[in-house]
């Protein structure tokens, strides 16, 4: 159960570090940042998700 919770979290748009998904989801709706809790364009983790499985070509770096 804790995982289907914080899949419906949502992510602002501002707290994404990637400039990809920022461009991507920048016109998403205005809501309440999970992290921040700030107001402003959000993406629900599951959609994030759902995006970064279709480019599985993307290779991220620690």
């Amino acid at each position: 159960m804790a995982v289907e919770s914080a899949l419906n979290e949502q992510a602002g748009v501002d707290c994404l570090t990637d400039g990809y998904l920022k461009a991507n989801f920048a016109d998403s709706d205005v809501e309440e940042c999970g992290y921040c809790k700030e107001e402003r364009p959000v993406v629900a983790l599951d959609e994030l998700g759902a995006e970064l499985e279709g480019h599985s070509g993307f290779i991220y770096l620690c």
